[in-house]
């Protein structure tokens, strides 16, 4: 026996034993959850439930300098055991990037593991059309945005060249897709 909606469904496999499941687990689920007894006295059991969103993280600072003609190279992060696995995009001032579109030399490589997803973008010889704000962008979870600036100078503070190979950054998170709570009423 099964009741609730479509993403909250407590189940009655046997008797005595009720479980609270729920499906595609959003933010405001987050909160206290209580296995009442109906007993007197009355039993109850409080369950707190934290929904952590994976949040992408790039490498580097918020504003990189990347001299013209050199190559632009973007890590982004998503540590979060989802299954199914988290998907990164990229986007270039609110457009998502196109392989194949009109700007030749953008490249991308991704890598997924049990721990998470990480997306590499690398710009060959950038130009001052390259400028913009880059958001690597999650199926599920927050984005992460750097501003890149195309100089002509060889002396800002944060410049990125071909030679300084980028550095991943990253936290650990978690995203729940299901949770599942167990009750057992004994007497």
């Amino acid at each position: 026996m099964s009741r609730g909606s479509d993403r909250l469904v407590v189940q009655e496999p046997e008797k005595n034993d009720f479980s609270l499941q729920i499906t595609g687990v959003l933010t405001r689920d987050a909160g206290v959850y209580e296995c009442q007894v109906n007993t007197e006295p009355k039993m109850s059991w409080p369950v707190t439930l934290n929904v952590l969103v994976p949040h992408a993280t790039i490498t580097g600072p918020a504003d990189l300098y990347i001299q013209l003609d050199s190559n632009i190279n973007l890590n982004c992060a998503l540590h979060t055991p989802a299954d199914p696995p988290v998907n990164l995009s990229w986007v270039k001032d609110g457009a998502l990037l196109e392989l194949a579109g009109p700007r030749a030399g953008i490249s991308l490589q991704a890598d997924r593991t049990s721990r998470g997803s990480t997306s590499y973008l690398v710009i060959t010889r950038a130009r001052h059309s390259d400028s913009g704000n880059y958001t690597c962008r999650p199926s599920e979870g927050h984005p992460a945005t750097v501003r890149v600036h195309i100089i002509d100078d060889d002396a800002p503070a944060a410049m990125q060249t071909a030679s300084s190979p980028p550095r991943l950054l990253g936290g650990s998170l978690l995203s729940a897709l299901l949770v599942t709570v167990f009750c057992r009423v004994t007497r």
